[in-house]
């Protein structure tokens, strides 16, 4: 008749905290659990099969009737009560509480979701090198299916790895967690670059190795073609007649090209990293200093002249182009310039003012007329003799054609 007829303190105590229910000897089980009507068919129908003479096995899950906790799992079983003619005579439940298993099942099965689903390869492995675990990424990646990799090891995919580096390899794999550098061979024979990122750790005495390994194929080549456009924009830099530097935004050098190492007397290694007070007399420096600061302040582009004094005791004259640079986000992250040696032009210049100085003085006290021209017959200069014979003065002059002042035959013909 579903009564009770005996249960332990523990019974008792779950049924008083979850229905709020005084359980009592001879007490009609349904209605202490208060259940709804498809629960209380069910529970009528297993414990028929026990009145029936059969054991019976069920797990249930209950939501709990206290706010806040968890739904309780249970793994409930029943057997039949004989007395000693054999007659049955009521049944035995006993309901375990797996709760707190169900939970941890619930955790391992998500962990093991994780692994299976991450983009990158999981591999479990013994202190033998065999693998215990293989995600889809590691079958992936290899070529190999889940049962195939879980008969083979390491040695199995990795050409680098023999019997004896293992054992040294997973020594050090126990004392540390850094990223290692290797290869992987697929099932095809291929071979890839990876990185693998592994944990150690004991588990019922026995030591396993949980490696992550990432492909870097991809950023191998993206690597190799920036090694490339570096050795290609470094070629194009030293094929320039010019010198070019750059610098950070602490002003310190981080490069030039050849014709700089040569214009300056230094190798670029003796260079990099040095400010323009490590490499130029105080006084040039601040110039420079403060020219590169104002850069950075305004951005843009900045040309002025300035003098250098190479290593060799040589002094330039110089002018600077410089710009500003930056990386992808739009942030200033250094200037680049180039330098234009002016000293020969600087001296030429010179030399011809002072020929230009000369040649006046000459032809201010000479007696005899001078005047020059351009390509249009614009008089650029008149001496006093000239503008005497002219009577305009000789400021008067420039400007003028011949015939502006003068429409006689000789000035027509000359013009």
């Amino acid at each position: 008749e579903h009564r009770y007829l005996s249960f332990n303190k523990t019974h008792e105590e779950y049924y008083n905290k979850q229905y709020n229910t005084e359980i009592a000897i001879g007490m009609d089980f349904f209605e202490s659990i208060k259940a709804d009507v498809a629960f209380c068919d069910f529970c009528k129908h297993e414990f028929d099969l026990a009145l029936g003479g059969q054991n019976f096995f069920v797990q249930s899950e209950e939501e709990s009737k206290q706010e806040g906790e968890p739904t309780l799992y249970w793994d409930v079983y029943g057997s039949p009560i004989y007395n000693s003619n054999k007659e049955i005579i009521g049944l035995t439940i006993l309901a375990i509480n797996v709760t707190e298993q169900k939970e941890q099942e619930e955790q391992l099965h998500l962990k093991q979701f994780a692994l299976d689903n991450m983009n990158e390869a999981a591999f479990l492995i013994d202190e033998n090198a065999m693998f215990h675990y293989v995600n889809e990424a590691a079958c992936c990646d290899l070529g190999y299916t889940k049962e195939e990799l879980l008969t083979m090891g390491v040695i199995d995919i990795n050409p680098n790895i023999s019997k004896e580096l293992w054992i040294e390899l997973y020594n050090n794999l126990r004392n540390n967690k850094n990223t290692i550098a290797s290869e992987h061979k697929r099932k095809d024979g291929t071979v890839f670059p990876i990185e693998v990122r592994s944990n150690y750790f004991r588990y019922n005495d026995k030591l396993y190795t949980l490696a992550i390994v990432h492909n870097v194929t991809e950023r191998k080549k993206m690597q190799e073609q920036l090694l490339e456009q570096n050795k290609f924009l470094d070629s194009l830099l030293d094929a320039l007649p010019v010198p070019v530097f750059y610098k950070d935004t602490e002003t310190r050098y981080r490069g030039f090209n050849k014709a700089f190492e040569e214009f300056y007397g230094k190798k670029k290694e003796e260079m990099i990293g040095k400010g323009v007070f490590d490499l130029f007399p105080p006084e040039q420096a601040q110039v420079f200093f403060d020219a590169d600061a104002d850069l950075f302040r305004h951005g843009g582009t900045q040309t002025y002249e300035a003098k250098l004094h190479d290593t060799r005791g040589n002094h330039h004259d110089v002018i600077f182009h410089k710009a500003v640079y930056f990386n992808k986000s739009g942030t200033v992250i250094g200037q680049i310039g180039t330098i234009l040696d002016i000293t020969e032009r600087k001296a030429q210049e010179e030399a011809l003012a002072q020929k230009e100085q000369e040649f006046r003085a000459l032809a201010e006290q000479t007696p005899d007329t001078i005047a020059r021209y351009n390509k249009d017959c614009i008089r650029t200069y008149a001496n006093p003799a000239f503008a005497n014979i002219s009577g305009m003065s000789d400021q008067e002059l420039i400007g003028l054609k011949p015939t502006s002042h003068n429409r006689s035959q000789n000035a027509l013909k000359y013009e």
